[in-house]
């Protein structure tokens, strides 16, 4: 029975290795796609953008805020609210521009980029458009195999700590006097 028991705990210790390693085989497919839609997100906003950068270089000294102001201080509440809508779409190509920035190219600096600054919108986009491939690059090959080793020593660990009070105890069974 004990046997059985070591050799589940394997079979167990083996799925959990393999299911983190096809995990981390997707993360560099994942990052890259995450690139690709920041960078067409980027480009809409700035194409979007670029009519009204052409009126601010003509009329405000190439100053966008500038114009902005001169659309918010208008009579007219249609154009103030033009001038709004102008102010919406400058800060979104700003903040995607900033994650442009941000991203290198290189895959755990990225990585470490999206963690610390996720824009969950891109995020949900990039997931429901994500296609589960297994890509065998070097580099995914890699970031599987650390996920693996590490779900499994993650999965050792938890086993020990909950199994370390257990240890070592011995049933001792009375002994009938006769």
């Amino acid at each position: 029975m004990n046997w059985l028991g070591k050799k589940c705990g394997e079979y167990v210790r083996i799925l959990i290795f393999f299911g983190a390693a096809l995990s981390g085989i997707q993360v560099p497919a994942f990052v890259s796609q995450f690139e690709l839609v920041v960078n067409q997100r980027w480009q809409e906003a700035h194409l979007a953008l670029e009519p009204f950068q052409r009126d601010a270089d003509r009329y405000s000294q190439g100053d966008l805020v500038a114009l902005i102001e001169r659309y918010r201080q208008n009579s007219d509440p249609a154009i103030r609210d033009g001038g709004d809508n102008i102010h919406q779409l400058w800060q979104r190509e700003r903040e995607l521009q900033q994650l442009v920035d941000g991203l290198s190219g290189e895959l755990f600096k990225d990585l470490g980029y999206v963690v610390a600054n996720p824009n969950r919108q891109l995020l949900d986009q990039t997931w429901q458009a994500y296609d589960f491939l297994i890509p065998l690059t070097q580099t995914a090959i890699v970031v599987g195999v650390i996920m693996g080793f590490v779900a499994v020593l993650l999965f050792d660990l938890l086993l020990a700590c909950f199994l370390l009070p257990f240890r070592g105890q011995k049933t001792i069974i009375p002994q009938a006097k006769t």
